[in-house]
């Protein structure tokens, strides 16, 4: 316990509690009772006055704690603790996932175990760099290079406006789509993963509504040009069959790949944190909010409690992993006809003070009856909002967007992702 003591007073004396809350120390994984016990005094103290406890009042409060004084700084202290806890982690992990395998009724633990151990230690994060604004020269010569080797300021949405007003998506970003429920929010997500595909990305897919295979069917009609519903009723053309074999041939040279889970129950935050954690994808897509749990189910929360808790996490997995997550939000039908509009989104306004970029989906029935649909920019952190056209191809699975000449009858469509 020679880390935990040195670390507790080391602490105490900087009053620099923040750096180690900052690099996920949290009291439950002090061993020592008593550095757990003085570690939660130094949180509560600060957190209701503001400033950490001088050391007079550490003694006063804990007048038996006894100081182990180091020259090592606090960097230092807060490392050597964080490798102490992530080998009593996976010594615990080693001990639990044996005694769960050799239970066949307890089997089915295992993969909550590992999430769990897998969320723990991915709180413990590396010292913070801080970056400061006098490096304006650095930022420079990065954006020259970044130019000049072809570079994109973020993975794209596949529809050239929303890529030019928001830069595509970033690594840290959670993005919205909105609309009423039918509409097409679950053929947009599938577009959005199928366009970063096509771009060099790989997505990983997460549905809570379709089953896998229905979902990669309709990847298969996007990517070979096929007739879904053909698909589905096993009358394809023999040309599109052959096109279909040509495409499996072409596809299974690239490096990028689009992994489907459809069979997550329950699926909380922390299933989305560990999914990403194994297959490591550029962006995640999720379909959607409402179907998920939060990660702290309470048979006495709302469902505007959950949904906040569920999108703040999702932020926090962005954020935490750096990779850019896209879910799918209903809009409620009773705030209107227009389910595109923000005062819409139902149950939780969270959803949009959490969402970095909201786009939500019109269409009235003029616009069905024409396959169109309206993306509304609604939400944009980093620059304008608006709104764009798209058709849909109904064949196979596309959105296009279209320019304003499209709208009069003048050549100028613009294909999303193909």
């Amino acid at each position: 316990m020679h880390i935990e003591k040195a670390l507790v007073t080391k602490l105490v004396s900087t009053g620099k509690l923040e750096e180690a809350i900052s690099r996920g120390i949290r009291a439950e994984l002090f061993a020592d009772e008593e550095c757990r016990e003085l570690f939660e005094y130094l949180v509560e103290h600060t957190r209701k006055y503001k400033v950490p406890p001088s050391s007079s009042a550490v003694k006063q409060s804990h007048p038996d704690w006894e100081e182990l004084h180091t020259q090592d700084p606090l960097d230092f202290l807060i490392d050597r603790f964080i490798v102490l806890c992530k080998r009593r982690l996976a010594q615990d992990m080693i001990v639990e996932l044996t005694r769960l395998s050799e239970d066949p009724q307890e089997s089915q633990k295992i993969d909550i175990h590992f999430l769990e151990v897998s969320r723990r230690l991915a709180t413990m994060v590396p010292s913070t760099q801080v970056e400061r604004f006098s490096n304006m020269e650095q930022r420079i010569e990065e954006y020259e290079t970044r130019v000049k080797e072809g570079h994109k300021m973020g993975i794209p949405f596949g529809y050239p406006q929303l890529d030019e007003w928001t830069g595509g998506i970033q690594p840290h970003e959670l993005v919205t789509v909105a609309g009423f429920s039918g509409l097409g929010k679950s053929t947009m997500l599938m577009s959005l993963a199928f366009n970063a595909w096509t771009s060099g990305y790989t997505p990983l897919y997460i549905s809570l509504e379709m089953e896998a295979g229905a979902i990669l069917r309709k990847f298969d009609a996007m990517a070979a040009s096929l007739d879904y519903q053909k698909i589905k009723q096993l009358k394809l053309p023999e040309e599109q069959i052959e096109n279909w074999r040509k495409t499996a041939e072409r596809i299974a040279g690239k490096k990028c790949d689009i992994p489907v889970i459809d069979s997550i129950r329950g699926c909380t935050p922390d299933h989305v944190f560990a999914e990403t954690v194994r297959y490591k994808p550029d962006i995640v897509i999720v379909d959607y909010l409402s179907l998920m749990r939060s990660n702290r189910p309470s048979r006495n929360v709302q469902m505007w409690q959950s949904l906040t808790e569920i999108t703040q996490d999702l932020k926090q997995n962005a954020r935490t992993l750096h990779t850019p997550i896209i879910a799918a939000a209903q809009t409620n039908r009773a705030g209107g006809k227009d389910g595109a509009e923000l005062e819409n989104i139902g149950y939780a306004l969270s959803v949009v003070q959490d969402s970095d970029i909201m786009i939500g989906l019109h269409a009235d029935e003029g616009m069905k009856e024409r396959q169109e649909m309206e993306l509304r920019l609604n939400k944009n952190r980093d620059g304008r909002l608006g709104k764009v056209l798209a058709r849909w191809d109904h064949a196979n699975m596309l959105f296009r967007e279209l320019t304003l000449e499209d709208k009069f009858g003048t050549p100028g469509e613009k294909n999303a992702g193909v």
